[in-house]
């Protein structure tokens, strides 16, 4: 899969240079300053495409205490935050070139190309939440477990919880008649829906503290196990290696 991931960022460089390229002798005419925005962007493509793959090859970031209210601690499993900020990046990088290039589209009345190239220059920079860690991570203490990413949070009392599956995505099965709401903490359309059907919501623990079996094992633990949850939010909760 890595390998086919550098093939497809070689593959839009491929693409996008010859474009830059062309498009930067015809930036007269209609047709090239088109062609070098399209490049510019399969550029910008290929560039986060690389620094996610460089960024997958960083080890995650360690679990740790934080408070959640002033009464309540929790054992924390932060996301690495680089691939979220690669794409927030990506997407600011879209979202400048477009504007760029609705302003040049506008300076030789051509509205048309100006106002949509506006439209998704707009969009893009909503989505790329600049200044922002969209990152989130897991929550896990005495009384509930919360979940965060590119800005959707849900969380669940322990008594809902029903269960959990080892594996990526990593499925929280919930009693049916009490799944959480999702609260949208970022940008809309930003990140995937996590419920999945009745009673299951979807973890994605790529890039995860301690990734699906720290997470899997805590989950399962405090379901079979009630008396464990006392311990979240502890030293004894963190990791010993």
């Amino acid at each position: 899969m890595k390998a086919l991931r550098w093939a497809g960022a070689a593959i839009l460089v491929l693409i996008g240079a010859p474009l830059v390229v062309i498009g930067a002798i015809g930036l007269g005419d209609e047709t090239g300053r088109v062609f070098f925005t399209i490049g510019v962007l399969v550029l910008i493509s290929a560039v986060g495409g690389v620094a996610r793959l460089l960024a997958d090859r960083r080890p995650p970031p360690r679990p740790r205490l934080v408070e959640l209210t002033p009464e309540e601690s929790a054992l924390f499993l932060p996301r690495a935050s680089a691939p979220s900020r690669i794409s927030s990046m990506v997407l600011l990088g879209y979202g400048l070139v477009l504007l760029a290039s609705a302003v040049s589209a506008s300076l030789v009345e051509s509205w048309g190309v100006a106002v949509v190239c506006a439209l998704l220059g707009l969009a893009a920079l909503w989505l790329a939440a600049p200044g922002r860690d969209l990152a989130g991570g897991i929550w896990l203490s005495p009384r509930r477990l919360a979940h965060e990413h590119d800005g959707r949070r849900w969380e669940v009392p322990w008594d809902d919880v029903t269960g959990v599956v080892p594996q990526q995505p990593m499925p929280v099965l919930v009693r049916a008649d009490r799944m959480p709401t999702v609260q949208r903490t970022g940008p809309l359309g930003r990140a995937w829906n996590p419920r999945r059907g009745d009673g299951l919501l979807a973890v994605d623990t790529r890039h995860l503290a301690g990734g699906t079996e720290l997470a899997s094992y805590v989950i399962g633990k405090a379901v079979t196990d009630p008396a464990s949850r006392t311990v979240l939010g502890t030293p004894d909760s963190l990791p010993q290696h």
